[in-house]
C-alpha cells in the first residue's frame, strides 16, 4: 500500500470472520470427504487416485481462496484518508482511496439476522461527488468505527475555536503540551505578541 508523506495508519478494518465460515466449512468437508473415502478411492486403482487428489486440491484452493478474499477485503483508515481494498477472487483486486473532504456522512445499517445476532454492522460512506453510497459490510464494532471517522474528517477540516467550551480548550492545551513539552509550550507563551 502507498502512504502519502506524513500519512499514518491509523486502524485496519476487516469483515467479520463469521462471513466467510461457508468457504472455510466447505473446503474442509471436501478434504475431510476425501480422506474418509481414501480407501474405497484407493480400489478404483488411478482413477480413485485421480478423484481423491483433486478432491484435496479443490479443498485446499476454496480454503486459500477464502483465507486470501478475508484478508484482501479491508478498510484503512489513516489519517488523512480511507482506504478500501476490495478483493473478488485470487488475482482480482479493487482498490479505493477516498479523502475526508468527499466523504459527505459515514452511517451504519444492521441488517438481517446474522448481523444482528453478530452484531455486525455496515459502514455506509456517503460521497459528495456519488450518488450512490460505498457500503463496507460485516464490520464488528461499527459504531466505534463510526466515531473514528467522523473525528477524523472533523480533525481534516479544521478546529472552530468559538465553537469549543472552556474544558474542549483546556484538553487540547493539555495535549498540545504533552506533545511539545513543557518548556516548549513555555517559550511559546512567554514570547511577546
Amino acid at each position: 500500500m502507498d502512504l502519502q508523506p506524513h500519512e499514518k495508519i491509523i486502524k485496519t478494518v476487516y469483515r467479520a470472520t463469521i462471513v466467510y465460515f461457508w468457504g472455510f466449512f466447505f473446503g474442509l468437508i471436501l478434504i475431510l470427504a476425501a480422506c474418509v473415502f481414501i480407501v474405497p478411492l484407493i480400489r478404483f486403482g488411478w482413477w480413485g487416485q485421480i478423484i481423491f487428489g483433486l478432491a484435496v486440491l479443490t479443498g485446499i484452493l476454496v480454503g486459500l481462496r477464502t483465507l486470501v478474499k478475508a484478508f484482501g477485503n479491508r478498510l484503512v483508515i489513516t489519517n488523512q484518508r480511507l482506504i478500501i481494498g476490495r478483493r473478488q477472487g485470487l488475482f482480482k483486486e479493487y482498490v479505493l482511496k477516498i479523502s475526508y473532504e468527499r466523504l459527505k456522512s459515514v452511517d451504519i445499517a444492521v441488517k438481517g439476522l446474522v448481523a444482528t445476532i453478530f452484531r455486525l454492522g455496515s459502514l455506509v460512506l456517503n460521497l459528495v461527488d456519488s450518488g450512490s453510497p460505498l457500503v463496507f459490510s460485516s464490520v464488528r464494532q461499527a459504531s466505534q468505527i463510526q466515531e473514528l471517522i467522523i473525528q477524523l474528517k472533523s480533525s481534516e477540516q479544521g478546529i472552530n475555536w468559538q465553537e469549543m467550551d472552556d474544558y474542549q480548550l483546556i484538553d487540547l492545551a493539555r495535549k498540545i503540551r504533552d506533545r511539545l513539552g513543557r518548556d516548549v509550550l513555555r517559550r511559546i507563551v512567554d514570547e511577546p505578541s
